[in-house]
């Protein structure tokens, strides 16, 4: 687990809705699956050790979304799988910003006894947080927007001409990290 040696899992989760996990299996390409789950899936044995419960992969891509958002709790059918705690986080965007920092910090090693880290990932939650990056984009482009025509078109244009171009710098800077996080 990645918390102090003089905290336990339990105490390092006290506050966390969310939890960014790593888990300790490997897919068919030498992969390990990051993720962001529900602070409610974990479990922490007598040893300090964390697990997971976590749904059958065809269902986590139907339905991961929704159950992170709505903080639904796990199935007792689901399996258990051994997970290294990353990041804890109370909401869901702050969730995925701390996944995609578990992404950047994993992929940036450069340390030579770091070569062969089997690379981290989780295509589903990365599309996610695009999505989820582009929207919020949109949301303050639309804001702007509304709120330049609801004033005089000639105030607008001259006493904020900078305004009508700040949603096209974030509206970049989120592309950006759309470029960012589709190479991770």
């Amino acid at each position: 687990m990645s918390t102090t040696m003089s905290m336990t899992a339990e105490e390092f989760l006290t506050d966390a809705t969310y939890v960014v996990v790593v888990f300790d299996e490997y897919d068919d390409n030498e992969k390990k699956l990051i993720e962001l789950v529900p602070r409610s899936w974990i479990t922490i044995d007598e040893e300090d050790e964390c697990y997971c419960r976590y749904p059958p992969s065809e269902m986590a891509q139907k339905y991961m979304t929704k159950w992170l958002k709505s903080l639904h709790e796990a199935d007792d059918s689901w399996l258990s799988y051994k997970v290294d705690i990353k990041y804890r986080a109370t909401t869901y965007i702050q969730g995925l910003r701390r996944l995609h920092r578990a992404f950047t910090s994993a992929q940036a090693t450069s340390d030579p006894e770091d070569a062969y880290q089997p690379e981290l990932r989780n295509d589903m939650v990365l599309m996610e947080l695009e999505n989820l990056l582009n929207n919020t984009s949109a949301k303050m482009l639309t804001k702007n927007v509304t709120t330049a025509s609801s004033k005089d078109s000639t105030e607008a244009s001259t006493e904020h001409p900078q305004h009508s171009n700040e949603p096209v710098v974030r509206s970049e800077e989120v592309g950006n990290r759309k470029h960012c996080s589709g190479n991770l």
